[in-house]
């Protein structure tokens, strides 16, 4: 991409991004009845709090202010604790939106997750699939897939609730691209900036360190380590403290909210405890060895081994690592567009898309089933359970079933 087409997509996208802003803002937040984004919330109040007020993000003064705000009490057990529990440079995402009234930063914020989402899937369609305007159907694929992804729960959900997974998933996308473009730096950079979500980030990142460390692709560190360090760097000097007061929250928020893997899930339904849990991270941690492995063997191989790695570090994610959200599966459309994509190589893109949109009814049928009577929380662990697995196990199938083809 050169400097003049980058420039003008940047321009496009800020363009997109103000479309939509004013679009949601008139349609769903300028009303007199406030509306609540509720994963944006403790981001923005806590923003607020620490750059406006002083005040410390992951204290007890701004963890009150949420729960009321939420609430209109403390949170029972079981409910979200509603406390600021990212590391503090996710505090730089919303820092732009903390001078804006609650129901405009809303509106931008969501407009934002819209556009990253849209970026996200023609960068990941563009690196999957190279001369993508060359190849018969790709432009037709990619739009049925950027519309069938809509209805998927996972992404719907993401969206609605304004999730910080939607970025992750554009800066993983826009890093494979960047290795499509042999840009290791960019992309080491890009996969820096996604550990704004710890939990999604550390298996892809472990996958595509060794390879790229065996393949002596020194950028791709570069780019990591210098965006990361500065990254920590600045967090530091703003609030020395803050890794210790993250690290308690996140303890408080998984202790709050059993968002059990795949496999834990699955061992549990066959297994009684404590076998369960020991035959779940038993294998948990072969999932994560083979994986490693095979980064550390294909360290010769180029862009497209990457891409596969990446692929199934992310499908693995849900399989072994604890506390991930059903919305968290947003970043799960960078596997797909890579099926979907090799579905347009072999001309069958159409199956492939009508296969997703198969799933998106499954997923929305099994939502749906009568579960009345259910406390809230309850009900949450319930469709946690018959809905979590459903993305990461077919796509764990139809990867390896390509991979077995090719």
């Amino acid at each position: 991409m050169s400097m003049r087409s980058g420039v003008g997509a940047l321009v496009l996208a800020l363009i997109l991004w103000g479309l939509w802003t004013v679009v949601l803002y008139r349609a769903v937040f300028h009303r007199p009845a406030p509306v609540q984004v509720w994963d944006f919330e403790p981001m923005w109040e806590a923003g607020r709090a620490w750059l406006r007020e002083g005040l410390d993000p992951y204290g007890s003064a701004v963890h009150r202010r949420l729960m009321w705000a939420a609430y209109g009490r403390a949170a029972l057990p079981g409910e979200d604790p509603r406390a600021f529990s990212y590391p503090l440079y996710a505090l730089f995402l919303v820092a732009p939106l903390i001078l804006l009234p609650k129901p405009l930063a809303q509106a931008a914020w969501m407009a934002l997750l819209l556009v990253a989402l849209q970026i996200g899937l023609v960068l990941a369609w563009v690196g999957a699939l190279p001369g993508a305007r060359k190849a018969a159907g790709a432009r037709a694929g990619l739009a049925a897939l950027a519309l069938g992804s809509l209805v998927l729960y996972p992404v719907t959900w993401a969206l609605l609730l304004g999730q910080v997974a939607v970025l992750v998933f554009a800066f993983v996308a826009a890093a494979a691209w960047a290795l499509s473009r042999r840009r290791g730096a960019l992309a080491g950079a890009l996969l820096a900036l996604a550990t704004v979500k710890p939990n999604l980030a550390a298996l892809p990142l472990a996958v595509l360190g060794v390879w790229a460390w065996r393949g002596r692709r020194r950028g791709f560190w570069a780019g990591w380590l210098g965006t990361w360090a500065g990254l920590m760097a600045l967090s530091l000097l703003a609030h020395p403290t803050w890794p210790r007061a993250f690290l308690a929250g996140l303890g408080r928020y998984a202790a709050s909210r059993p968002f059990y893997p795949v496999l834990v899930l699955v061992s549990r339904r066959v297994l009684p405890l404590p076998w369960a849990d020991a035959v779940a991270y038993g294998l948990a941690l072969g999932v994560v060895g083979l994986l490693l492995y095979w980064a550390y063997r294909s360290h010769r191989e180029g862009p497209k081994t990457a891409h596969r790695l990446l692929a199934a570090s992310l499908v693995a994610t849900f399989w072994v690592v604890p506390r991930a959200h059903l919305a968290d599966q947003v970043v799960l459309l960078f596997p797909l567009a890579l099926w979907v994509a090799r579905g347009v190589r072999r001309g069958r893109w159409g199956y492939r898309v009508a296969g997703v949109l198969v799933v998106a009814a499954l997923y929305w049928v099994v939502h749906g089933l009568d579960l009345a009577g259910l406390p809230p929380t309850r009900l949450e662990a319930v469709q946690h359970a018959l809905l979590f697995p459903i993305g990461p196990t077919l796509l764990a199938l139809a990867l390896g079933q390509d991979a077995a083809d090719s």
